[in-house]
């Protein structure tokens, strides 16, 4: 008797589990592999958290099909519970034991977290197990009629941890009146911080005819979750407050509480705490998140399916994540045309492609024991009658167990996909404060918006144009629900079905543009794209497009009756044009124009920013994918420390870099690398790329010379300049003022600007007192108790020389500055017989005669605490030098060695006597004379000065 020699349960165990393999040809020694190998790995590897977007509104990406699959793979990844769910989860061990082999014991991962509580466990559907009272052990049994029968032995048990587990459950049974456990689980197995059950069986021929069951367990889910209304954590099914702790969950995004708009989250979650319609009489919570997502998906995916559970999008926006909810929020701004720079483009409406008038799909009914049903299908006829078809649109709601929450997602979807204007414009700077979400009023008198409410969709900011904003119409009635209502909001004219001898003009023109290469690679040149949406009526059987640069009086003919909707042309100039496109029916009848403008940048547009910069083995490298065909190559630039500004930055090379590396072996200290492309024409990409990289110290070998600035700072000449302020103007030492002299500051220049020297001997910059923002100002505070700025320091600069004399040419020069609290600071200097502009220190080079002139910057800056430059270290320094020489004689009164080499101080000589038939025994060394050679002397055995042979290595600097 037991589970693997009866061929009818071991095919029902093989369909029940999938493919658990050799478990049935070697049980024992199957389980004792999976034991062995990998029950130990119960950790989370690491997980990709690159996405290039975010997907559609509500097309959630979590099958349904995985969520109670019971899969085995001890080492995999695990999933995420939110609010209550019915999960298959993770098979991570698996033992057949005791007499006949006729118990077995499996181990099944729920969760990757701790969870609320595991409320019930079922066995082909039959509940076996309920929730315990309180903690973790063994379940109280459920008498399913089957499994477990009153009057029999139970024939299932069940034990429960809800990941607070400090020491391993171990799953025991007493047969016999004997407490046995499973050999192979042990205390040793913890699976810490994660929510798993045992699931014992115990055959019986009657109860499991067809092999295993399928087992599935109900829980409740996450229960860390952070509500910033409360300041406390816990469990909730709050959809915001879920999407928020995806956000900051240390296993997901790991986001800073600092970087988290809270109240953005709290009102969000107060608006999913609302109640709404969910029939006649009856309510429910405007949003909540009831299921399960694979661990191993994105961080991004796993926050979008959680967002979109509630109609709702984070937003990643001047250095916070805030979150728009899926509801109606009163505007925040009005704007009108006085507040515009230029003027505003809009379109009607989204095209056919785009909308839908009905709306079916599914959801996870708990109510039927967590199945995925259908929720009655969202028709809404004016949308139909307007359309003149049927528009469906099929929607999965994975993370929904409600289908009247199913209905309002869907209904929220049809509304936003086909509801009102969509605008963009350029504001004044009082814009500045809109976020992707906010509502605003736009008045606009000769269009006739007295105002109308839009949601801003996208901003984007410059300080030469203002700021643009994205807008698309909305309104209260979108987000509002009773159940069975259906919403029709400024529906579009009616369809007019044309006759034989009309056809409507195009739409949707798009006119992008590309560089392409000749056929003989002779010239690289610019292609004009232009495309239209496609006729979905079928009227439009061909097409005439034409162009003109703008001011022309004539058109050209690009094609006439084009049998597709997108058009190439070839070799335009970098010019404004004109494109115009119209349609041809069956019977030849033309449509209007439909026209746009554009202007072609062609070769003048820079070359794209490159994405990727970094350092290996001291060669920085960039990734540069999608070149443009007319790259030329890269330009590199450094600064020292942490300064990131092109403009200033020096040149590390002539010419144009024509590989993605380069070498920077040579460089130390903490550098900022700065990369940009270049193309033929000489157009630069706007942005560089940017790494500030610690390289450590310049390597030392043997410093000749070392100089401190410190404790000192100052240098023999004394000059003075002088500040007068008044209220008049400045010429020389005269004052020409109808006012006053208000002070007369007399300040030495010496060696150093800005600064003092403070009681540790350090330069530490001077204060110039606090910044406070203007009350009206829109970039600072409007309380004028407020600071903007708690301190502000003057610039600093020190300036020092170091003299580099002839027998010291060609060492290595090094200067280290030793800073606290300072940023985009310059270290710059200029070599002897140099006449260009100061270039930045690159941490080590090749000495050359003369004298060197430094200069260090710190520039004015707000900061917590002053600047300070402890010291600042120039020094040579020199490499080792080494040579051999051979079959050197010696004589008995002393002999130097013949250096063919050049030594400022000769470290160790090392001799080795020959066999010479001679009798030395030793040899000594009497001087290191580095300009003569070392004087050396051999000895026999008395002590006696002898002649000898010797070999001898020698290495000094």
């Amino acid at each position: 008797m037991g589970w693997n020699p009866l061929d009818d349960i071991a095919d029902a165990f093989r369909s029940g589990f999938e493919a658990i393999g050799d478990f049935f040809s070697d049980p024992l020694g199957a389980i004792e592999d999976i034991f062995n190998s990998t029950l130990d790995i119960m950790t989370l590897g690491a997980f990709s958290y690159a996405k290039d977007q975010i997907r559609g509104l509500f097309d959630f990406d979590i099958p349904y099909q995985d969520r109670t699959k019971l899969v085995r793979a001890p080492a995999g990844a695990r999933q995420i519970v939110y609010g209550r769910a019915r999960v298959g989860g993770q098979l991570v061990y698996i033992e057949s034991w005791f007499d006949d082999r006729r118990f077995l014991t499996m181990t099944i991962v729920v969760a990757a977290h701790q969870v609320e509580e595991i409320t019930a466990i079922y066995a082909n559907g039959r509940q076996v197990a309920s929730a315990r009272a309180s903690g973790n052990g063994r379940m109280p049994v459920v008498q399913d009629g089957k499994y477990n029968r009153a009057g029999e032995e139970s024939r299932i048990f069940c034990w429960s941890a809800d990941g607070t587990q400090a020491a391993a459950i171990l799953p025991t049974v007493t047969p016999a009146g004997v407490p046995s456990n499973p050999p192979n689980w042990t205390s040793d197995h913890k699976l810490l911080g994660q929510a798993y059950v045992h699931i014992f069986c115990w055959y019986h021929e009657d109860k499991f005819e067809s092999g295993l069951p399928k087992f599935e367990v109900e829980l409740k889910g996450k229960n860390d979750i952070y509500d910033p209304r409360t300041g406390l954590s816990g469990y909730t099914d709050n959809q915001a407050l879920c999407t928020l702790d995806a956000l900051r969950w240390s296993r997901m995004l790991n986001v800073p509480d600092a970087d988290i708009d809270m109240a953005a989250f709290s009102s969000a979650a107060n608006i999913a705490d609302e109640l709404v319609a969910s029939g006649v009489g009856t309510t429910e919570r405007r949003y909540t998140v009831n299921g399960s997502i694979p661990f191993d998906r994105p961080p991004l995916e796993v926050i979008s399916s959680l967002a979109k559970a509630g109609a709702g999008f984070p937003v990643y926006t001047q250095g916070q994540w805030t979150y728009v909810p899926g509801a109606y929020t009163a505007p925040v701004m009005t704007l009108d045309e006085s507040q515009l720079i230029g003027g505003l483009s809009f379109q009607p409406g989204p095209g056919k492609s785009a909308r839908h008038n009905k709306a079916t799909g599914t959801y996870i009914d708990a109510d039927q024991n967590f199945e995925v049903v259908e929720f009655s299908q969202l028709i809404i006829d004016a949308y139909i009658a307007d359309d003149l078809e049927e528009l469906e649109k099929t929607f999965e709601f994975a993370l929904t167990n409600s289908g009247p929450t199913a209905r309002r997602l869907a209904k929220i979807s049809i509304e936003r996909g086909r509801f009102g204007l969509t605008v963009s414009l350029v504001a004044k700077f009082k814009a500045l404060r809109l976020t992707p979400g906010d509502r605003i009023n736009l008045s606009i008198e000769r269009l006739g918006w007295t105002p109308k409410v839009f949601r801003v969709e996208a901003t984007e900011f410059s300080f030469q144009s203002g700021v643009k904003l994205d807008l698309r119409e909305d309104d209260p009635a979108i987000y509002d629900w009773a159940e069975g209502d259906v919403l029709a909001l400024d529906p579009p004219p009616a369809i007019q079905i044309p006759d034989a001898l009309e056809i409507s003009p195009p739409t949707g023109i798009v006119v992008s543009e590309e560089l392409y290469q000749t056929l003989t690679r002779a010239a690289i040149k610019v292609r004009m794209l232009v495309s239209w949406d496609a006729d979905d009526d079928r009227v439009a059987r061909g097409y005439d497009v034409q162009i003109r640069k703008v001011g022309a009086a004539n058109w050209t003919d690009i094609v006439t009756f084009w049998q597709d909707n997108s058009v190439e042309i070839n070799d335009v100039d970098d010019d404004d044009y004109e494109v115009r496109v119209r349609a041809i029916n069956t019977l030849g009848q033309r449509s209007d124009w439909s026209q746009v403008s554009y202007t072609v940048i062609g070769k003048s547009a820079p070359p794209p920013d490159i994405p990727l910069l970094f350092v290996e083995k001291r060669i920085l490298k960039w990734t540069y994918p999608g070149a443009p065909l007319d790259l030329a190559g890269f330009l590199v630039r450094f600064q020292n420390g942490d300064r990131q500004f092109w403009a200033d930055a020096t040149p590390m090379h002539e010419g144009i870099v024509t590989e993605t590396l380069f070498d920077v072996s040579n460089f130390s200290g903490t550098k900022t690398f700065l990369v940009k492309a270049i193309d033929t024409t000489g157009n630069v990409s706007l942005n560089p790329a940017i790494l500030v990289q610690g390289l450590g110290d310049a390597p030392v070998e043997n410093v000749i010379q070392e100089v401190q600035e410190a404790p000192d700072w100052t240098d023999t000449t004394q000059a003075y300049s002088f500040l007068v302020k008044s209220a008049g103007v400045t010429e020389g030492f005269q004052v020409k003022s109808g006012g006053i002299t208000e002070g007369f500051d007399v300040q030495s220049s010496a060696s150093f600007t800005g600064a003092f020297v403070n009681a540790n001997g350090h330069l530490e910059g001077v204060e110039i007192g606090g910044f406070y923002g203007e009350t009206a100002s829109i970039f600072y505070s409007a309380d004028p108790a407020s600071d903007f700025y708690g301190a502000e320091y003057q610039s600093v600069e020190y300036k020092w020389t170091f003299e580099v004399l002839a027998a010291d040419v060609g060492s290595s020069l090094t200067a280290e500055v030793v800073l606290q609290n300072a940023f985009n600071q310059r270290f710059d200097y200029t070599p002897p017989n140099y006449t260009g502009d100061p270039l930045a220190f690159p941490g080590s080079i090749v000495a050359e005669q003369g004298i060197y002139q430094f200069t260090l910057a710190i520039p004015q800056q707000q900061l917590p605490s002053p600047p300070i430059v402890e010291n600042v270290i120039t020094r040579l320094d020199v490499g080792d030098i080494q040579e051999r020489i051979g079959d050197v004689v010696i004589a008995s009164g002393g002999t130097r060695l013949p250096i063919a080499r050049n030594y400022r101080e000769i470290v160790v000589v090392n001799m080795t006597l020959q066999d010479d038939a001679g009798t030395a025994s030793a040899i000594k060394i009497l001087d290191k004379d580095a300009a003569l050679g070392p004087l050396v002397q051999a000895y026999d055995d008395g002590g006696v000065a002898v002649s000898a042979t010797i070999d001898a290595l020698i290495q000094g600097y």
